[in-house]
């Protein structure tokens, strides 16, 4: 008869007094639930390595899940069936409401805690039949977090590149588009006031569109597609980039082409572009430091 050491098991539960511990816990309740187990003493030296590395790895990027799947990228089926994420919450509750630095995920600590798991993955206990669809879980997991991990990468080069450059960030030339809108008979009525107000103004007398479009960001990408007046006007849009959204200025042009003047298109361009918000990179704004030293 096996002595108890000898039975298969898993490793010992913590107690709960925190939710890192939860989350082992969870985690070892999902392979009693699989009905994996390790042989021999298995389960407190590489068993319980293999669920401390795993059990870190989601702890890191339990209050990122929303970055994630904003790239698409999602938990394998396995670890959306821990127990809070079943009620739609989140392990980690001290990121968000602790009084503390929140961390920004790193992209070296993303390599350095799949690396550590995938030590684990590759015992030779891994490649037991029995573990196997478990591991290939685990395997989507480590690929899902590089993924993102990757894309940090490539988002930190180009933030670099971007600092250290002699030029600015957002490029009017790159980000604008302008185009005109002829007059229609058939005006849609909510655009019946903004209409109506640019009737009153002077041909190319610009105007902010801000105050005139809705704040939610559907109806205000519709409303800004469909756009239809009475009288022909032109649409200046400059994107900003990031969170500070797009500047829509909008005028009123002749209703007909060979009426339209492009030495007043050419001078209004010129005194929106001196509106532009300007951004500078931490280059330039050495290069001036140094320039005024030196003055």
């Amino acid at each position: 008869m096996q002595s108890s050491a000898q039975q298969p098991s898993l490793p010992s539960l913590k107690t709960e007094d925190n939710q890192n511990n939860l989350l082992f816990n969870d985690i070892i309740r999902l392979l009693q639930q699989r009905k994996v187990k390790w042989n021999g003493n298995l389960h407190e030296t590489a068993g319980k390595k293999f669920i401390e590395r795993l059990a870190a790895l989601i702890w890191y990027i339990d209050p990122h899940l929303d970055k994630f799947c904003a790239r698409s990228l999602h938990l394998p089926v396995l670890f959306q069936e821990l127990s809070l994420y079943k009620q739609n919450t989140t392990y980690n509750q001290f990121y968000h409401h602790g009084k503390h630095k929140k961390e920004k995920l790193s992209h070296a600590k993303l390599e350095e805690l799949v690396q550590s798991l995938s030590i684990s993955v590759t015992q030779p206990w891994a490649c037991s039949k029995v573990w196997e669809p478990i591991i290939q879980e685990v395997l989507e997991l480590i690929q899902v977090v590089k993924k993102y991990s990757h894309y940090l990468n490539i988002a930190n080069e180009r933030m670099q590149e971007i600092h250290h450059s002699d030029v600015p960030a957002r490029d009017p030339t790159v980000d604008l588009k302008v185009y005109t809108i002829n007059s229609t008979m058939h005006m849609e009525r909510r655009y019946g006031e903004l209409s109506e107000f640019l009737r009153s103004k002077e041909d190319y007398e610009y105007v902010n569109l801000e105050s005139f479009l809705p704040d939610d960001v559907f109806k205000r990408h519709t409303y800004i597609k469909e756009l239809q007046f009475d009288v022909a006007v032109t649409i200046y849009r400059y994107h900003q980039g990031n969170y500070l959204g797009t500047l829509n200025y909008i005028w009123k042009v002749p209703s007909c082409f060979n009426d339209r003047d492009e030495t007043k298109l050419a001078q209004i361009m010129a005194s929106l572009q001196k509106l532009l918000p300007k951004f500078y990179t931490r280059q330039m704004r050495k290069n001036a430091l140094h320039k005024v030293i030196f003055l």
